[in-house]
């Protein structure tokens, strides 16, 4: 269900269910950076595949549950906690069934993520879907959720959820902690070896503009922990994607840092050219030296370069 401009404004006052998960560190699709950087920043989380999917198909779903079930269905839009003020819910529907309503999330899933849902009926759920349908019932007061998935298209199912106060306690907490620490602060969350954390520091630090510099303490731990781990499961792997992030925010934008360890440097690749061929084409009698006019330097992003001491 798209957000309207009033309810992003609000959003950016509090964590809503989509959102919990990735606080909690158990969302395939987000990270608490991502979070804090909706708040902070005001960015957004690019569109999936799977996340455009969801999103045209949640009327079908919707549709198919009411069929299914019998219930009613309305949406309420994005709900704030009575008493937890960042704790915020936009759930897709309420359902009323049998004369009591319930929070009512829909989901679609390819046939590779089949094997995360359990039997329907049950609460089996992958956890960041388990702990947004908590979230949900916590901030609505409401009693009891369904979740209705659609998988590979054709394989439909609903679970069912009973509030557990416990839970809701934990995520309470967890948000809180992280708003004070992190949103009020203008913190960041500490660094992991997730893209998101990859695109953030490329966008902080887009270019270098001072020399290579002393490395401390800090960095000549993560420079270990990046060289062991790039020997043991190669350079793509996530323990090492966290040193080189952690890496990338001490070097900032210095070409790099050196040490006993030896080099990380941190600088562009060589520029390319981009030629802008509608401007040509609108040209007559286009030659090299037209295409030449109309061409470019694209600055080369940058590239992080270990050169390891023997």
């Amino acid at each position: 269900m798209a957000l309207t401009d009033e309810q992003k404004v609000l959003r950016r006052r509090g964590i809503g269910g989509s959102e919990i998960g990735a606080v909690a560190g158990l969302s395939p699709y987000a990270t608490p950076l991502d979070v804090w950087r909706a708040k902070v920043e005001g960015t957004s989380v690019p569109e999936t595949t799977a996340m455009r999917r969801g999103r045209l198909l949640e009327p079908a779903v919707a549709e198919w549950y009411a069929e299914e079930t019998g219930a009613s269905l309305r949406s309420v839009g994005t709900l704030q906690h009575p008493t937890r003020p960042i704790a915020l819910a936009t759930p897709d529907r309420l359902a009323s069934l049998r004369g009591e309503d319930r929070v009512l999330e829909i989901k679609t899933s390819g046939l590779r993520a089949a094997e995360r849902w359990g039997r329907p009926g049950t609460d089996e759920v992958p956890p960041h879907y388990l702990a947004q349908v908590a979230w949900e019932m916590a901030v609505t007061g409401l009693p009891q959720a369904d979740l209705a998935v659609l998988i590979a298209g054709e394989d439909f199912r609903v679970y069912h959820f009973e509030r557990d106060v416990e839970l809701e306690g934990y995520l309470f907490e967890l948000a809180e902690r992280f708003w004070v620490d992190h949103v009020e602060a203008r913190r960041p969350p500490a660094l992991d070896g997730s893209e998101a954390a990859r695109r953030w520091l490329h966008e902080r630090y887009p270019v270098e503009r001072g020399p290579v510099r002393a490395a401390g303490p800090e960095a000549e731990r993560w420079a270990d922990v990046l060289r062991e781990a790039t020997a043991r499961a190669g350079a793509e792997d996530l323990r090492a994607e966290e040193a080189k992030n952690h890496l990338k925010a001490l070097i900032g934008d210095a070409e790099g840092l050196v040490g006993r360890f030896g080099t990380v440097r941190w600088t562009r690749s060589r520029p390319g050219t981009r030629t802008d061929w509608e401007a040509v084409a609108r040209s007559l009698g286009a030659g090299e030296e037209l295409v030449r006019a109309h061409t470019t330097v694209v600055p080369g992003p940058r590239v992080f370069r270990p050169s390891w001491k023997e």
